[in-house]
């Protein structure tokens, strides 16, 4: 196959990590190494078996270079990875006053303008999030060597017209004109891109309503299968995700509904937790936290569990919030052979895919909740119904290779054109 030069532009690096990192890199398994960079804003275990040709610029790095220390921004070799941070709290100021600095382009160095010369890149692809100098980037890179712009979109920055930062004072009311600003280079960019690639068929169906731009659906897929050959003593139900979104509120109803069932039955909760969340998952009698594991730990506990559950907060915030969102551990879990329930509100993009395609349990009340997790716990043949529906759908919407296929072909089309 003929791969075009493809640059990516993110704020995550690719790898088999964060979840965006991952996306991205089961999408360009098989791409020609040579024919593959990316430029990104984090540098954390990047997969050097897909991509080899990584230029990382930090928010550190820019600032220092809008001081006028030019020099901080290189491409030394051997540059590895960087070391994981804590992200620092953002408001609609400081991510406002984050693209002045990287608008200013004082941090395009000799050494970035040389790699990116050298690279010469035949398609732009840039990962959408809510960092407007990105979408300016794009726009940059794009017309300075007149070749096509695709984006991938996983999220509605650009419908959000509340607070998401939940902030207070100044920023809270600066938040119209920050994002004002995100959306007017959200519109050139979009305007400007040859085609979108959405993460699921709500994300579609908003921006085309607003837009009309050519663009398709392709759901993240998953490279697991179901290996359920681990024993175990009892029923296991376990959750493993993000933790940073109010989701131990609904983590803790899960645990008291299966301790109404039996005494016996435990919510084990695995995922990265700050002192608060911690804090109320521990002093909750039906939750078992075990803290962050790593991803080859991840499935091992899936595959020797029961039940595997995820969860979304039921607070009004969140249910605009959260409108589009799409774990990408429902697609691991869809195919782990293991029995899947979703406990969120009805309006999710993620509930109604769910539902309709009858591939997991869901429940979108407390009283739902209860009958459904009777449900579960007792009735083996109803679990075995619904774990091979979820086979089915991620045959049809997640496999790896059709994906993996279907995405390239589309970048490989936009550089025919």
């Amino acid at each position: 196959m003929n791969y075009p030069r493809l640059l990516i532009l993110s704020n995550e690096c690719i790898s088999q990590g964060g979840s965006n990192g991952r996306t991205m890199r089961n999408f360009l398994i098989g791409w020609d190494k040579e024919c593959l960079a990316q430029f990104c804003l984090r540098l954390h275990n990047p997969d050097y078996e897909i991509c080899d040709n990584y230029f990382c610029v930090t928010d550190a790095e820019a600032l220092a270079a809008f001081k006028g220390k030019r020099s901080a921004v290189t491409n030394e070799e051997p540059r590895k990875s960087d070391t994981a941070t804590t992200a620092r709290k953002r408001n609609s100021i400081i991510s406002y006053a984050r693209d002045i600095v990287w608008n200013s382009g004082r941090w395009k160095s000799y050494a970035y303008k040389k790699w990116l010369s050298d690279f010469s890149p035949e398609v732009v692809l840039l990962q959408a999030g809510d960092s407007a100098f990105m979408y300016k980037l794009a726009v940059q890179i794009k017309k300075q060597f007149n070749v096509p712009l695709v984006l991938f979109n996983s999220e509605g920055y650009f419908f959000k017209n509340f607070d998401y930062f939940r902030s207070h004072g100044a920023a809270h009311l600066f938040y119209p004109i920050y994002h004002a600003h995100f959306k007017r280079w959200f519109k050139r960019a979009i305007k400007c891109a040859d085609f979108s690639i959405y993460a699921n068929h709500g994300l579609k169906s908003a921006y085309d309503k607003k837009f009309g731009k050519p663009s398709d659906v392709i759901y993240t897929v998953t490279e697991l299968s179901p290996e359920r050959t681990e024993s175990h003593d009892g029923f296991v139900t376990s959750y493993l995700g993000n933790l940073g979104v109010g989701r131990q509120v609904q983590l803790v109803e899960i645990a008291k509904t299966l301790q109404s069932i039996s005494c016996d039955l435990y919510l084990d909760v695995y995922g990265s937790a700050d002192e608060s969340v911690r804090l109320e998952l521990e002093s909750c009698p039906g939750i078992r936290y075990h803290g962050l594991v790593p991803y080859e730990d991840v499935k091992r506990i899936m595959y020797s569990s029961d039940l595997l559950v995820h969860v979304e907060n039921f607070s009004d915030f969140y249910k605009k919030d959260s409108i589009y969102a799409f774990s990408t551990k429902i697609a691991d879990s869809l195919a782990s052979g293991v029995c899947f329930l979703l406990y969120a509100p009805s309006n999710l993009e993620c509930y109604k895919y769910l539902e309709q395609n009858g591939a997991a349990y869901t429940a979108k009340d407390r009283d739902s909740l209860a009958s459904t997790l009777a449900e579960i716990v007792r009735d083996e043949a109803s679990r075995t119904k619904y774990i091979q529906a979820a086979i089915e759908l991620v045959k049809k919407n997640h496999d790896p290779k059709k994906n993996t296929n279907h995405f390239q072909s589309i970048i490989i089309s936009c550089a025919e054109r």
